[in-house]
């Protein structure tokens, strides 16, 4: 069998997937902190804030060059709450990031392909490749 063939073909990402993924990873982990925060508090558990916090502050600050050069949002405001103490300023700076990203795309699950995926030219320039 000749394997010059397989050697030479590889699969790629496309740079904007590649960030996508990395975002939806981070994105998750604060998900799941906060998960964990509503279950101590049902619980009757003093929850733990540090996760979530951490977390919020991690995300925003992967996304911080662009959120910060984007006119329509209030940088005060969304540095406000994503640094704050109080557990609700922490979880409204969460919900404002998640807007922002969807209204990006880089949140969004429900992208159909728009091209032809038998053209290997056109598919390369839909993925940015």
């Amino acid at each position: 069998m000749d394997n010059k063939k397989y050697k030479q073909s590889q699969v790629t990402r496309s740079p904007r997937d590649t960030l996508k993924l990395m975002i939806l990873q981070r994105w998750n982990y604060v998900n799941d902190a906060l998960e964990i925060y509503y279950k101590q508090q049902a619980q009757g558990i003093e929850p733990f804030i540090a996760p979530v916090k951490s977390g919020v502050i991690a995300l925003f600050n992967q996304i911080r060059p662009a959120i910060l050069g984007d006119k329509k949002v209030d940088h005060e405001q969304v540095v406000g709450l994503v640094f704050s103490k109080n557990f609700q300023d922490l979880e409204d700076g969460f919900n404002e990031l998640s807007d922002w990203l969807y209204s990006k795309g880089l949140l969004k699950f429900d992208e159909l392909s728009l091209y032809d995926s038998t053209d290997a030219n056109e598919e390369d320039e839909a993925q940015g490749l």
